[in-house]
């Protein structure tokens, strides 16, 4: 059986994320938040800390390594940068 895995966009307590996979069957490993970001590029870093590769790879019996993250990081670092800038500029 394969896991489910719940991505919450919403800030939320340590506690809330222990309780919410009781109704839905899902385990408490599997219930990732991703909340308080700058930017929509910050996303797939907050999964990345919180290992959904790993479940991925565990679940779906696939060989693979953890990505390498450290580009998209700059990435997301400069968006935040240009949209600032863009937003200073037509002021």
């Amino acid at each position: 059986m394969v896991a489910a895995v719940r991505i919450l966009l919403a800030s939320v307590s340590h506690l809330t994320c222990l309780l919410l996979p009781a109704p839905s069957h899902l385990q408490p490993e599997n219930v990732l938040t991703v909340h308080n970001v700058s930017n929509i590029y910050h996303v797939p870093l907050k999964l990345v800390e919180q290992n959904l590769h790993d479940i991925f790879k565990d679940q779906l019996k696939l060989d693979m390594h953890a990505p390498n993250m450290s580009n998209w990081a700059q990435l997301a670092q400069q968006v935040g940068v240009v949209l600032l800038m863009s937003f200073h500029e037509f002021n």
